[in-house]
């Protein structure tokens, strides 16, 4: 096989397994974040909006940012790999999320290897959090979901480098916006057209 066809076929293999990464990665952290199992309707949280709906809104945001803008050809190995659009747009919503649960992940594998016990012994009982504690958490939850931002900061500095920003972030949010209004209005239409499937008006 010559090296053009061994290019082709190795790209279209990463465009069938590209979609697969921003799925995996999606359905994991909503089946963490969202442990109650509740649909959007009964969202009555307003953190939960923003925790569940904000890696989506970064997705779309960074897929319609640099739609187009080039690879930075200047990166060779594997510097380039980390600067390429494809990875911001799959990993980047997630990253930070992901890299928090393989830390824990990985830590709690580290302690069962040395010190299992230690998994065994009860937790201790919750204690009051000062209003001070109770801010930094929050901050840490924010930078953690919104970590995107991260990425988003570096497409648009590409962008503006290239003379294309206002573009870049035109393109983004009306993308961001689009996505995550049809994800939502989609689900509405759908549960208001078959509510009496979905919702069961029959008293028990």
């Amino acid at each position: 096989m010559s090296d053009r066809g061994g290019k082709g076929l190795g790209s279209a293999i990463a465009w069938l397994v590209f979609p697969v990464v921003p799925t995996l990665l999606a359905t994991t952290y909503h089946g963490v974040l969202n442990w109650s199992g509740e649909d959007p309707r009964q969202w009555d949280n307003s953190h939960r909006w923003f925790l569940l709906v904000g890696p989506l809104f970064g997705y779309a945001f960074l897929a319609g940012a640099t739609a187009r803008l080039p690879d930075d050809p200047k990166r060779r190995g594997w510097r380039s790999v980390l600067r390429r659009r494809a990875l911001w747009v799959a990993v980047g919503p997630w990253f930070l999320p992901a890299l928090l649960a393989g830390y824990a992940i990985g830590w709690g594998w580290v302690v069962k290897q040395v010190e299992p016990e230690l998994l065994e012994q009860p937790a201790p009982a919750a204690q009051a959090r000062s209003p001070r504690m109770l801010w930094i958490d929050a901050i840490l939850i924010w930078t953690i979901v919104y970590g995107w931002a991260f990425f988003a900061i570096a497409a648009l500095r590409r962008a503006r480098r290239r003379g294309r920003f206002r573009r870049a972030l035109r393109d983004g949010l009306l993308t961001a916006v689009a996505f995550v209004g049809s994800l939502i209005g989609g689900f509405w239409a759908a549960t208001e057209l078959w509510r009496s499937y979905f919702f069961d008006p029959t008293p028990l």
